[in-house]
């Protein structure tokens, strides 16, 4: 839109959480290489040591996902549920093997 230089999309992410905790020892970006032959991107994988979903990233397909935590959500988050894909998992998915906005919403909602 009329936001940005040239009309595109920008993204930022900024990790707030307790700075007392272990995870700022251990930072850590991944990229994963795509399989020749497969149905996969390459993508970033933002995070720490050992971790194998995702909370940030980028993926050769022009995608990228952030998460968000809320500590006390309204109504307009919808019902929640524990059962599913976690989301750390979905969001590594969405890198991996998504190539578009429309077939992210599809794997998102279905």
């Amino acid at each position: 839109g009329n936001a940005t230089v040239g009309g595109h999309v920008l993204q930022l992410r900024a990790l707030d959480w307790d700075i007392t905790g272990p995870f700022q020892d251990f930072p850590q970006v991944t990229i994963y290489h795509e399989e020749e032959g497969s149905n996969s991107n390459s993508f970033a994988n933002v995070g720490w040591t050992g971790w194998i979903g995702s909370i940030s990233g980028m993926s050769s397909a022009a995608t990228a996902i952030s998460e968000i935590g809320v500590t006390f959500p309204d109504s307009s988050f919808g019902k929640q549920s524990r059962i599913g894909v976690p989301f750390v998992f979905l969001l590594r998915d969405i890198l991996n093997f998504e190539k578009s906005l429309p077939s992210t919403r599809e794997r998102v909602t279905c």
